[in-house]
């Protein structure tokens, strides 16, 4: 084997051997991925502000999250017909599995 080889090998051991550094780049990665998922599932037990939803939306949340819906119409001034006005159960409140929540529905502007 020539002396060249020789640099040459050693040089390709050097470009693939696994520092240090990139292990605790890869373990602060999987931290943060690790991270990023508790929170997303942490709220996905928690009631969303519906303020604005179709009643589609409100009803397919309601599917997925396996609660009921009451459905209450009332006029208003200042959200569109059909979407959500108010609700009755605060937002950030936890999900329990067959709860019961009303859920105001914009009839539009009254006309007197």
């Amino acid at each position: 084997m020539t002396e060249e080889q020789i640099v040459e090998r050693r040089q390709v051991r050097k470009r693939t051997r696994l520092t240090p550094r990139f292990f605790s780049l890869l373990l602060l990665c999987v931290l943060a991925v690790l991270l990023g998922n508790f929170l997303l599932n942490q709220n996905a037990n928690q009631l969303p502000n519906l303020h604005g939803w179709t009643t589609s939306e409100v009803l397919a949340f309601a599917n997925e999250h396996q609660i009921h819906i009451e459905f209450e119409y009332v006029f208003s001034d200042t959200v569109a017909p059909t979407l959500v006005s108010e609700q009755h159960v605060s937002p950030g409140t936890l999900i329990e599995e067959n709860m019961v929540i009303v859920i105001a529905i914009s009839k539009g502007v009254e006309i007197r």
